[in-house]
């Protein structure tokens, strides 16, 4: 009964994405590694300086979120421009407080107006500052609607090819409205002004009187101008007031809801998240602008003076905010705080962005990554922001972000973006830059050349590529042959012959041995592994595919003795490592020359000429003498040599020697009495053609018995002394007889 030594088929790896998710890729991935690729060119300052990148991952965005009139607040390519934008905006905000450039405050004098004030307090609390700063200039999602028109002339809608919100067609003459959304922009001085040309300039006058009190005289700047409200608290309690009376239209309480920080009448104006964060952000800074004010409290007026003010409850702070939105019972805020370009923008305003890289990360170390929503977006958008946070020192490099980058070039390697694999890897600790393109070039089945171009991107990249490419064979192997034990015994294992078919799984393992043979530096490691899978492959009998493989080693690949420095050995590896290899890997090539050698013999003998046509016979018995004998010299000569007995060579370590040792024992268990028992055959039957033969096969006996060689072990092993004695027997006879008439005695 025949066992034949089998691989498992491939395994299918675990893989972090679905079919739908490589399916979503789009041409957005080449466009943001055309970008990556041009940052990652600067250095020293000009990283610092440079946050066009930004700009431009969020154009890319933002062309595909607004290309339609009718985009929806929640679709996903909207919330990722917006997070761009975001991140954009707010980064260049940090960059340029940065708390090591930012002013001290040493003034103790209190005589100062409010606004010189908030000037200091604006030049020395970066907190403050962007904060100011983010409400200001409207970075909290109001983009969210760039398709509706923000300006109010007829032509507006064809002139900016927008349309306008649902809420203003029926209302579109609500001037009140549109002063709301003014402010919701960021965009106060606009909406006075259009109070001015709505001929209400009292409504103007009424809006603009939290402007901060100035005093040039007071402050120093040599003249005797003034402007603002020195009474601030008095008209934000009168704001109030207005913001909580049921009479007024609701609209206006709104507006005035939102110049003195009442985030109650502020909130039905409120649909969205990011309206949400808008109000309560900016009731925050109303609220940190009048604890600077009274920081510096002034005397203006006699205790007796002073009433009490019915003003809005103190503002929430920052992660407050984001917990009432998460958890504060309203359905919709909640579901909306879970998507992940939201969950990005709370930590990108809180200004933790290592949390939120840990977040995302937790997530698929844990094995959850199907719970993100939008799963290869949001990885590519945290990957290249993660890379630019980096060197600019906003973001660590530690486990969170590397988990990141790396799923996504994991990504990247599955939806068959090859060229882009590499530079992303770059960024990745050594350890996973070789586990990352190591994996990737495993599954790789292109052809030569192809494969050629992915070491020369690695190479390019910067990339560990020895340690890469030797990684990369060994997965291939550990996954499917290695994973598999050797035969125990060798009875049941029947040798294949040199026209037999390759197993597909052979073939490719035999072409995962292409990735070490592409430079010759590589070429130790190659000679090892080339070895270990022959090994493997005539273990389980398959010399077909061990042929396979040995055709395809480089005709260079066992180093000449002045060709080791090239391979950056020292002179004791030179006579261990790679002088075993080159000794196991020349003795496999002289047991498959000595297979050709049987295999073509057989086919000639066994196809002698029939008839009486005595020319050919004497043609054939000519060819088949001088074969014959080269044939048997070129058995005898390997066991001369004691093949595969290698008892005093070394490999890498203790364990790999045990091992290897252990499968050169198996070979010469399986092959040593079949090359006894094929030369046996070659003798006897040419021992009326070849004058001797019959002689050599007694001697066989006597080689077997010798203990220089003690080749009686492995027929031992195998069970086939018996076999090999009844074919010495049958010589043995055959001398006695000493047969005088040959069919072939004709011959010379």
């Amino acid at each position: 009964m025949f066992t034949r030594f089998r691989a498992e088929p491939v395994q299918q790896a675990n893989t972090l994405f679905s079919p739908e998710d490589l399916d979503d890729l789009g041409e957005e991935v080449d466009e943001f590694a055309d970008i990556y690729n041009r940052w990652s060119q600067l250095d020293g300052e000009d990283l610092l300086e440079d946050t066009g990148p930004l700009c431009s991952f969020e154009v890319v965005t933002s062309s595909r979120a607004y290309g339609d009139i009718d985009t929806n607040l929640d679709d996903p390519w909207k919330l990722e421009s917006d997070t761009w934008d975001l991140m954009k905006r707010l980064l260049q905000v940090r960059i340029d407080i940065q708390p090591d450039q930012m002013e001290t405050d040493t003034t103790t004098d209190h005589f100062r107006s409010d606004m010189a004030i908030m000037d200091r307090t604006f030049a020395t609390d970066p907190q403050f500052q962007e904060t100011y700063r983010t409400i200001r200039s409207g970075v909290l999602g109001t983009r969210g609607n760039s398709n509706v028109v923000d300006a109010l002339d007829p032509d507006a809608p064809v002139r900016q090819r927008k349309g306008l919100a649902p809420e203003d067609q029926s209302h579109e003459n609500d001037v009140y409205r549109t002063i709301f959304g003014y402010y919701r922009r960021g965009r106060g001085a606009d909406a006075t002004d259009l109070c001015v040309k709505c001929d209400q300039s009292w409504r103007a006058a009424s809006l603009t009187g939290g402007l901060l009190w100035s005093d040039n005289l007071m402050d120093g700047a040599g003249d005797s101008a003034v402007a603002g409200n020195q009474n601030r608290d008095l008209w934000k309690a009168v704001c109030y007031r207005i913001a909580s009376d049921p009479d007024v239209h609701q609209t206006e309480r709104a507006i005035y809801a939102v110049q003195c920080g009442d985030v109650q009448n502020v909130l039905p104006f409120c649909t969205t998240w990011e309206d949400f964060v808008w109000a309560h952000y900016n009731a925050l800074l109303d609220s940190e602008t009048d604890k600077y004010l009274k920081s510096y409290a002034r005397e203006t007026m006699s205790s007796a003076d002073v009433i009490e003010l019915d003003l809005p409850p103190p503002a929430r702070q920052p992660h407050e905010i984001f917990e009432s939105a998460e958890k504060g019972g309203n359905v919709g805020l909640s579901k909306a705080s879970l998507n992940p370009f939201r969950i990005i923008q709370k930590y990108i305003i809180l200004n933790r962005m290592n949390e939120c890289f840990e977040y995302f990360a937790g997530l698929i170390k844990a094995g959850r990554a199907h719970e993100i929503p939008q799963l290869p977006a949001v990885l590519r958008m945290l990957t290249h922001y993660a890379i630019m946070l980096r060197p600019l020192g906003f973001a660590r490099n530690d486990e969170s972000t590397n988990i990141l980058i790396k799923s996504y070039a994991e990504l990247l390697a599955e939806a068959g973006k090859k060229n882009l694999v590499a530079p992303y890897t770059r960024v990745l600790p050594n350890q996973l830059q070789v586990e990352v393109y190591a994996r990737f070039l495993e599954r790789n089945e292109d052809g030569k050349e192809e494969r050629r171009g992915l070491i020369s991107l690695a190479q390019v990249n910067g990339l560990n590529v020895r340690e890469i490419v030797v990684r990369t064979v060994e997965n291939v192997f550990g996954n499917e042959l290695l994973r598999n034990p050797l035969a125990r015994g060798t009875s049941e294992i029947r040798l294949s012959s040199l026209g037999d078919p390759i197993d597909a799984v052979d073939l490719r393992h035999i072409r995962a041995l292409e990735w070490v043979t592409f430079d010759k530096t590589y070429f130790k490691s190659a000679l090892v592994l080339c070895n270990k899978l022959v090994r493997r492959f005539l273990a389980g009998g398959r010399i077909q595919s061990a042929q396979e493989l040995l055709k395809r080693m480089p005709a260079d690949l066992v180093p000449e003795e002045g060709a080791f420095d090239a391979l950056g050995l020292h002179m004791d590896e030179r006579r261990t490592v790679v002088a075993a290899a080159a000794t196991e890997y020349s003795q496999y090539l002289e047991l498959l020359r000595l297979i050709e050698e049987q295999e073509e013999w057989s086919r000639r003998f066994y196809v002698r000429p029939g008839g009486n046509n005595q020319a050919q016979l004497h043609e054939w018995t000519t060819n088949m003498q001088a074969h014959t004998r080269r044939t048997v010299a070129t058995f005898e000569s390997l066991l001369d040599g004691d093949w595969m007995q290698m008892r005093d060579l070394e490999v890498d370590g203790e364990d790999e020697d045990e091992q290897r040792f252990r499968e050169l024992q198996h070979l010469r268990d399986l092959y040593i009495p079949e090359i006894f028992l094929w030369l046996t055959q070659i003798l006897y039957e040419t021992r009326g053609m070849v004058p001797g033969n019959i002689q050599k096969t007694i001697k066989l006996a006597d080689m077997v018995a010798d203990p220089k060689f003690d080749y009686w072990k492995e027929f031992k092993a195998s069970g086939k002394l018996d076999v090999f004695l009844r074919e010495v027997r049958r010589a043995m006879i055959e001398v006695v007889d000493e047969p005088k008439d040959w069919p072939w005695a004709t011959a010379p």
